[in-house]
């Protein structure tokens, strides 16, 4: 039985709050389940933050197994991302994100003398610990003015790590909605996308030195597991 008017709206509002996607596979399920509670416990009334809160215990139920579809690595398909080889870039296979439940998406540009202060000890940073950290991988949104400029950019500081397409910088949220008001801009989130570290509080803009220091500590707090070790290994 569909739900009646009176709760079509929260009903909605709720399951927004959990999905953005309307086309993801557990959208009709996440729906389902929220509209039966609700005619349930009768609560036309409740308050949709409470809803969100008790049908974010029941969004499991909808997954499919090894299903992590709502993930931060899921909003990122193929196509999205590329890679350097050599002097060009190349679409990047998002399927080697899966096993990834840490990720720093950093902000940057050629033209920015801040940035090129940075930067080489980003890249230092990444290569002495990427190869024991397969869990953690860190993404380039570029602030360059065209293509050619990042392709240059990311070749002569031999940036390892995979970044996002030009033409679609602007238009995708995901990377985008962390960004801060300046750069050098570094950005730590979790699996689910949590910020767990950020150059900026606020206005406040405390620089991507601080946000390293905090990935150091967090990955050494959360070391690789033996499948996320095995899962590497099978990529090389």
């Amino acid at each position: 039985m569909p739900p009646s008017p009176s709760i079509r709206r929260p009903l909605r509002i709720a399951t927004q709050a959990l999905t953005s996607d309307p086309d993801v596979h557990n959208y009709s399920c996440l729906r389902l389940l929220l509209g039966r509670l609700l005619i349930f416990m009768k609560i036309s009334k409740l308050r949709v933050a409470l809803l969100v809160v008790l049908a974010s215990g029941i969004q499991g139920f909808c997954a499919l197994p090894g299903d992590n579809s709502g993930s931060f690595a899921s909003l990122l398909p193929n196509g999205d991302l590329v890679s350097l080889q050599g002097a060009k870039l190349h679409p990047f296979d998002s399927s080697l994100l899966s096993q990834v439940r840490f990720f720093a998406v950093y902000y940057s540009a050629s033209w920015c003398p801040p940035c090129r202060k940075f930067t080489p000890k980003l890249v230092k940073f990444y290569d002495e610990v990427k190869p024991s950290n397969p869990q953690f991988e860190l993404i380039l949104v570029s602030r360059d003015q065209s293509l050619a400029d990042m392709v240059k950019y990311m070749t002569e500081n031999q940036m390892k790590w995979p970044a996002r397409t030009f033409n679609k910088i602007h238009s995708h949220k995901t990377l985008t909605q962390y960004a801060g008001a300046g750069i050098p801009d570094l950005v730590f989130v979790d699996a689910q996308g949590k910020v767990l570290s950020a150059s900026f509080d606020g206005k406040k803009y405390l620089g991507p030195e601080k946000v390293l220091q905090d990935i150091r500590r967090i990955l050494k707090q959360n070391p690789p597991t033996a499948e996320e070790i095995k899962a590497a290994a099978k990529n090389l």
